[in-house]
């Protein structure tokens, strides 16, 4: 199966990549895992990227069938709201924490080739918790940490650092062989991801957009199990128990991860499919 003309193993990005070019490859790579979780890459010879037609809704690509035909494939994800807002939050915050670094003495010259961890316990940042926690979490790494041990012992923020304590963060400096970084870890017991839960709203909404996403063609919904705190495995599990889901008004509805992933199609039962031994 070829994407773009190309095997996807073959597609990179160079380094002055734009945004566009890495989210078309993002979402090849999320395509990729849903078809051959749900094992219906062994049904397309080729899958082609689709340009945006303007502000009318176009399926993001074209399917060329080893039995004939095309089909038009429009490619959403299973998310959890608060699991993505939460990651973006952390990872704001050491972004623009790294940021204010680079401007004095750098990372590498504060804890060399440690990382810095921080977590929180004590809830879910916000955007506006986002430019003070950042702030604060720079000043930790620039006054504390130099003469900090590294130590697998967390340490809590004091209350001299107000957002990050109401936050109930912790920290540590931790041996490691790669380069400076701070590493935002997040929580499970923080955010529990609900991925099925996303499942209903996002085929309704774009149930209703077939007709323009068609073109001539049949269409195909993928759906792809994304979360950086969670397996994926058991929303595609759960939605594979829906026996009495109609896929219409697409032909296809296939939900998957990169190692599973079930088939909903008219005029038959669903069809799970695994990579792996375990389910």
């Amino acid at each position: 199966m070829l994407f773009d003309g190309r095997p996807l193993g073959e597609h990179g990005l160079p380094a002055d990549a734009t945004k566009e070019e890495r989210k078309r490859l993002d979402e090849m790579l999320a395509l990729g895992h849903v078809l051959v979780g749900a094992d219906v890459d062994h049904e397309i010879d080729a899958v082609f990227s689709i340009a945006p037609r303007g502000h009318v809704p176009t399926a993001d690509f074209e399917a060329v069938l080893r039995r004939g035909g095309r089909a038009k494939i429009e490619l959403c994800r299973l998310t959890d709201e608060t699991e993505k807002q939460y990651i973006n939050a952390l990872s704001e915050i050491g972004r623009r924490a790294e940021e204010a670094l680079s401007r004095g003495d750098g990372l590498d010259a504060l804890i060399g080739s440690d990382t810095i961890y921080i977590r929180f316990y004590g809830g879910i940042p916000t955007a506006r918790d986002v430019p003070a926690a950042a702030a604060e979490l720079a000043d930790i790494v620039a006054n504390e940490c130099p003469a900090r041990r590294a130590s697998t012992s967390m340490s809590e923020v004091g209350p001299q650092y107000p957002v990050l304590n109401r936050l109930g963060a912790h920290w540590a400096r931790m041996v490691e062989c790669s380069s400076a970084r701070i590493m935002m870890d997040p929580l499970l017991h923080v955010v529990r991801p609900d991925l099925e839960a996303s499942f209903d709203p996002m085929f309704a909404k774009k149930a209703k957009k077939v007709a323009q996403y068609a073109d001539g063609c049949p269409v195909w919904l993928a759906l792809y199990g994304d979360s950086g705190m969670t397996y994926p495995l058991g929303a595609v599990q759960a939605i594979a128990g829906r026996e009495g889901f109609d896929p219409s008004p697409f032909e296809r509805v296939i939900v998957g991860c990169f190692t599973a992933g079930v088939v909903f199609q008219n005029g038959a039962p669903p069809r799970y499919g695994s990579l792996s031994a375990t389910g």
